[in-house]
This record gives C-alpha cells, sequence and structure tokens, in this order.
C-alpha cells in the first residue's frame, strides 16, 4: 500500500537525524583536532620558507648618482716626433750641433676622465653603522636585466637618523648607450645602489642575502674603528 508523501519525508528526517549524542561528540572532535593539525603544519611550512629581503634593517638609500670629472694637468712630457730634416756642415768628421727638436711645437694636452659614484645613506636604527660593502647597479629598463655593476668598500660612521654619502671614484665608466627615445639624451638604464654587506659597532655583520657567495667574508672579523 502507497504510503503518503509526508510519512516518506518524515522517516528521512528520523534517519539523518539518529545516532547517540556520543557519537555526535567524538565526530564533531575529530573534525576539530584535523582541522588544527592541518593548521599547525600550514604554519610551520610557512615559518620555514626562505626570507627574500634584501636590504638591511632600517638602513635607506635616500638618493644616488654619477658625476664625471676631467683632469687637464698638463701636456704630454713627450713631444710629437720631430720630421725636420738636421742639415751638417763642416767637416766630415766634426760632432753633429746640438738641436731642439720642435721648438715651437707644443705638446699634446692630457685629458682624464674619473668618474664618481655616490649613494646617500640614512640610518633609522639604533645601531651604528661602522662600514659596509655596496654596488652602483645599472639595469635595463625593459627587461631589468643587469647590465653593469660596481663594487665599493666605504669605512663609514653613520649614527641614528644620520644621513652619510659614500662615494667610489674610479676611472670605469657607465654604460654609454643612451636613449634615442629621449629628447634630453637620459640613460637607458636604472640606476639603483646594493647594500651588500653592514659592520655595526657592536662587530655585528649583516649580510644580503643575494649578494655573491664570499663578498662579505673579509667583513667576519673586521674591527670598527
Amino acid at each position: 500500500m502507497a504510503m503518503p508523501s509526508g510519512y516518506r519525508r518524515l522517516r528521512f528526517q528520523a534517519h539523518a537525524t539518529s545516532g547517540s549524542p556520543q557519537k555526535l561528540a567524538i565526530v564533531r572532535i575529530g573534525a576539530l583536532q584535523l582541522l588544527f593539525a592541518i593548521t599547525w603544519a600550514s604554519g610551520a611550512v610557512w615559518s620555514q620558507q626562505p626570507k627574500t629581503d634584501t636590504t638591511p634593517p632600517d638602513v635607506e638609500v635616500v638618493s644616488q648618482k654619477v658625476v664625471m670629472y676631467v683632469f687637464k694637468p698638463g701636456v704630454s712630457p713627450a713631444p710629437p716626433i720631430s720630421s725636420e730634416t738636421i742639415e751638417r756642415e763642416g767637416k766630415a768628421n766634426d760632432p753633429m750641433p746640438v738641436v731642439v727638436p720642435n721648438p715651437n711645437i707644443a705638446g699634446k694636452p692630457i685629458e682624464r676622465q674619473w668618474y664618481s659614484y655616490y649613494a646617500e645613506i640614512l640610518n633609522r636604527g639604533p645601531k651604528v653603522i661602522k662600514a659596509l660593502k655596496w654596488s652602483y647597479v645599472f639595469r635595463d629598463k625593459v627587461t631589468h636585466e643587469e647590465i653593469n655593476r660596481l663594487g665599493a668598500f666605504n669605512d663609514a660612521t653613520i649614527r641614528h637618523s644620520e644621513k652619510k654619502t659614500v662615494m667610489l671614484r674610479t676611472p670605469l665608466s657607465p654604460p654609454r648607450i643612451v636613449n634615442a627615445n629621449s629628447a634630453n639624451g637620459a640613460s637607458a638604464f636604472e640606476e639603483r645602489v646594493v647594500i651588500e654587506c653592514v659592520v655595526y659597532a657592536d662587530r655585528s655583520l649583516w649580510v644580503n642575502p643575494q649578494a655573491k657567495a664570499g663578498r662579505c667574508d673579509n667583513l667576519r672579523d673586521y674591527k670598527p674603528r
């Protein structure tokens, strides 16, 4: 005999809610334990991820720039080779006369170019900086590929909230390619300063995790002045 539709719904609800309160409590506790285990495992994996911070704590690069200097200290000590013909007079055995070669021709001036790479550093932290290694880096503006890197080391005492400019002077020039699309002939490269090692007054050492292997090794026993 067919049963009324309402009876079927009552039987289904009764079956779904069947079971002792103890069993339901065990199921709920098991679910909570599983959720806790998943959360703990996720936190443990997250805590083991390597740090990617490449900036020393509380140290800021405020600005950077490159300045070219041209030196003309004097004239070349060796004048150009003379093309003057020296005529011999007198007897064959007489000594040659003393002649000053090219007395009216001045030597070529010497011109030397040097480049100074500057970085202004701000120490926001409580520890006093005593020395640092850094690099002036040129990268392509489009691909961000590194084109050139010039490394430097400076003894520099930088106290809390103090700014100081460090410098690298070298005959090595920046990349000479210019941006053809720039009306002012602006550089085609991104310029940035990367701090690689910092020595503090308490002799502790910070090393950039992306620094070249061994870059800061000689600073581990560095004794600040």
